[in-house]
């Protein structure tokens, strides 16, 4: 998958929001990717730009999604529905919101299956396909399950739930929009697991997006750190613990809570910017430790480092130019 320059914007009662600023980023095949950020910074927009599942007052001023040589944002509503059903899925932030409350989850998976089958299951089919899928994501019991409404499971359960699904149809390509929200720490590390044995087995691409640094480390192999609808530095996972470079990206690794207990994580200063009204050059210039005069006239370009290591910083502009 490749994403070039991608801009959106959402029209609301004072304007339009400019939350994506021309991003760019790709997923190799069987690759996993983590694109981290605060919250607000536009990391769900991106990802529902890509499945054309943005809201409706959603708009896409400029930039092309494409995958496996196909453009997303060309395709007719027809055409991308069979395709998204046969190649793509997400895994949402919020499992209760995902699920349908008055479905029982046999129903709703049944469904999901039905759709996906090239073929025409018999009733009998179907059962069984939705028992091999609920106990793909090691929930015990999965004619109780079936039987069972969203809320009479627990969070992570309901959570597997979604996983089941996203992979009931996805070939190439699973999203996980932040799936381990409201969980507990021992539940988080379980679904991550299964998160990943699931794309490794299948062969699949994954996209996982957080804003906890600590849950990408031993899950991703590249990572982009995203501020304010703006990629601001990209490279792989050990580099980016190793050698942080854009001061948003060192500003997040130091709010990372310290275990020795002797002193206080280093939070970052300030917000993020009015999406509204936002202003010229470096959307970070505001609550930079580093920002100079030209970060406030004009948005610093992409500048590789080092190999495969991408900053999106004039600090970095000179190493860039002898590169």
């Amino acid at each position: 998958m490749n994403v070039k320059n991608l801009s959106v914007d959402y029209k609301v009662y004072g304007g339009q929001l400019k939350v994506l600023d021309g991003i760019n980023f790709y997923v190799k095949n069987n690759e996993r990717v983590g694109i981290i950020g605060e919250t607000g910074c536009g990391k769900t927009t991106a990802m529902k730009t890509i499945l054309r599942l943005q809201a409706n007052n959603a708009v896409v001023r400029q930039g092309s999604i494409e995958i496996e040589n196909s453009s997303v944002l060309e395709m007719s509503d027809s055409d991308f529905h069979n395709y998204r059903k046969e190649r793509v899925a997400m895994i949402f932030q919020e499992p209760m919101i995902a699920l349908n409350p008055v479905f029982t989850i046999g129903q709703q998976i049944e469904d999901v299956i039905r759709h996906a089958s090239e073929k025409k299951l018999k009733k009998a089919e179907l059962k069984q396909k939705a028992r091999d899928v609920i106990t793909s994501v090691s929930l015990p019991d999965a004619d109780r399950i079936l039987k069972n409404y969203p809320f009479q499971l627990s969070g992570g359960m309901r959570q597997r739930v979604c996983i089941a699904l996203a992979i009931s149809m996805a070939k190439k390509l699973l999203i996980a929009d932040e799936p381990t929200t409201a969980l507990d720490v021992t539940i988080q590390a379980q679904i991550l697991e299964l998160i990943n044995q699931i794309a490794s087995k299948k062969k699949m691409s994954l996209i996982l997006i957080t804003h906890s640094l600590g849950l990408t480390r031993n899950t991703t192999d590249r990572m982009y750190v995203m501020y304010a609808g703006s990629m601001v530095e990209t490279c792989s996972t050990k580099r980016l613990y190793d050698n942080p470079l854009h001061p948003y990206t060192v500003g997040l690794l130091n709010s990372i809570p310290r275990l020795t207990g002797k002193e206080f994580s280093n939070g970052i200063p300030g917000r993020l910017p009015d999406y509204l009204n936002p202003l010229p050059g470096c959307r970070f210039q505001d609550r930079c430790p580093n920002v100079m005069e030209k970060c406030r006239k004009s948005k610093p370009p992409e500048i590789e480092v080092e190999p495969e290591h991408w900053v999106a910083c004039y600090l970095f502009e000179q190493k860039g130019d002898k590169s």
